[in-house]
């Protein structure tokens, strides 16, 4: 049977690193994180099992770039599927070559519009919420733009995942995943346990593989302190919720973005832009 490499696809934010983790609890399924920091030349990108720069790492040591996924999976030798969250092969792929021995199935997740613009302000306090609307719709329309022009892929061959759905509801979504991969399915109430070398990614989910809250886990004033006291948990961050003005504006978006909105989430498996409206309307404090 042909090895599958899962290309996790998604804006900063939207749960790739929870997603990476939560597959390589699997058997058999090992979760790279952001591979594209395995090669030379990328920005300094941690390793969760090194603790140290990914160039100390030995899995950036066994990287081969002329045959990136076959010398990743000469380093797990016992895996038959390998996921890489890098989240935007469309850059990916002009830095490593395309290896025809593997089958390539693609998960596009993401976080709805406001959520994915919450999250985005969050760490960038500077930008607006039209510049982070736009920023969501210009990036997954490029990806599935991308996608739908690779010779190796069919639609039915991608599999899209809501980030609400994936912290609400993770052991179906981790099932849906699992099924969709072709891989057996199994709930690890330890999930966060890995002796994977998972390569950049979100430093709160890094700090999950961690004995003990590191970091801004246990930081009471990172992001208004919402990870604090939820070390070890999955959870859909409603914070944003009690800020009116943000809300109004939210709603505001979804009415002037529509027409490049509806087709878009549809793709993505969100909710249209009139129910996403609505939600935010019953939240208004």
């Amino acid at each position: 049977m042909r090895r599958t490499v899962a290309l996790i696809i998604g804006t900063p934010y939207c749960g790739s690193s929870l997603l990476n983790l939560l597959l390589d609890s699997q058997p058999a399924v090992r979760g790279l994180g952001e591979a594209l920091n395995l090669l030379p030349g990328q920005p300094p990108a941690p390793c969760s099992r090194c603790g140290e720069h990914v160039g100390a790492c030995p899995l950036y040591k066994a990287t081969d770039r002329s045959r990136f996924y076959g010398s990743l999976f000469d380093f797990y030798p016992n895996s038959s599927v390998l996921i890489d969250s890098s989240k935007d092969f469309s850059w990916c792929f002009l830095l490593h070559r395309f290896e025809p021995a593997f089958a390539y199935k693609p998960i596009v997740l993401s976080k709805a519009p406001h959520e994915f613009a919450r999250s985005w302000l969050g760490h960038h306090p500077g930008d607006s919420a039209p510049a982070a609307y736009l920023r969501y719709i210009e990036f997954y329309t490029q990806q599935l733009d991308w996608l739908a022009c690779q010779p190796w892929f069919t639609p039915g061959d991608c599999k899209a995942i809501a980030y609400r759905e994936l912290a609400r509801r993770p052991q179906r979504a981790l099932k849906g995943v699992c099924d969709f991969l072709g891989v057996p399915y199994s709930w690890d109430p330890a999930w966060w346990r890995s002796d994977s070398h998972i390569i950049g990614g979100n430093g709160i989910v890094s700090a999950q593989t961690s004995p003990a809250p590191t970091g801004a886990a246990r930081d009471p004033d990172y992001l208004n302190g919402k990870y604090r006291g939820r070390f070890h948990t999955i959870f859909y961050d409603a914070q944003w919720r009690t800020d009116a003005a943000q809300l109004r504006a939210f709603r505001t978006l979804y009415r002037q973005f529509a027409p490049r909105l509806e087709s878009l989430l549809q793709a993505l498996g969100q909710p249209d832009c009139r129910q996403l409206d609505l939600e935010l309307q019953s939240c208004a404090p």
